[in-house]
């Protein structure tokens, strides 16, 4: 029916923490990196539906390759299927890391939840991707407050469970990328839907096409 993130954006804003507002701008972060957005009113879809992809919006211009053929997007940094893969490429040089105790000493078996562990024990390997996902992250969402002025950004999907080891410097990263004035006006929440909300964010779906006379 359309974009799953579109759909929990207009969940968020029907039912939850962006109800009422009209500048609002959402970022899932999971095994990639969605996005949705809502400007005066209405859901940000785009010419052809690629409106909102803050995850492929780049913030290194010598990045890593991104699946979407650009390169250094915020997805190949922040993603959870990236942090896991930076952490292994850092495993390579470092095999004290307590990651590999983690996981039985066996690389391939290392997700972003164990990477947030291990950082959160100072693991010097797991405080370096975290460190480079945030960064990444923050500037991402400093981008979207520069270019859109929403009056809230919500940040959901699976790699934002990590809580404040990410939510913290994502925070501190966007306020040094974004206009102050507009920072300061804009609120940056962990979202209060997930994944498991999309019969949610469906419903929303179908009363905000129902209302604007899309749907019999």
């Amino acid at each position: 029916m359309d974009n799953d993130v579109n759909a929990l954006t207009l969940g968020e804003w029907t039912f939850g923490q962006a109800r009422g507002l009209r500048h609002v701008a959402m970022v899932a972060v999971g095994t990639s990196i969605g996005g949705g957005l809502i400007l005066n009113g209405a859901l940000v879809r785009g010419d052809r539906g690629y409106g909102g992809e803050v995850g492929h919006t780049t913030v290194d211009l010598d990045g890593p390759d991104c699946v979407c053929g650009s390169r250094g997007c915020v997805k190949v940094y922040a993603s959870g299927a990236d942090i896991a893969r930076q952490a292994r490429s850092l495993l390579r040089a470092d095999r004290t890391s307590i990651l590999l105790e983690l996981v039985g000493g066996d690389p391939n078996r290392i997700d972003a939840p164990q990477v947030f562990a291990a950082a959160a024990q100072g693991d010097p390997v797991a405080v370096t991707v975290v460190a480079r996902a945030a960064q990444a992250l923050g500037a991402g969402v400093g981008n979207l407050i520069n270019l859109y002025n929403p009056e809230l950004i919500l940040l959901g999907g699976s790699v934002m469970e990590a809580g404040e080891i990410l939510m913290e410097p994502v925070v501190r990263w966007a306020r040094f990328y974004a206009f102050e004035a507009a920072f300061d006006r804009t609120r940056i929440v962990r979202s209060t839907l997930s994944k498991e909300s999309s019969v949610q964010g469906a419903a929303a779906l179908f009363l905000y096409e129902r209302s604007r006379g899309r749907l019999g």
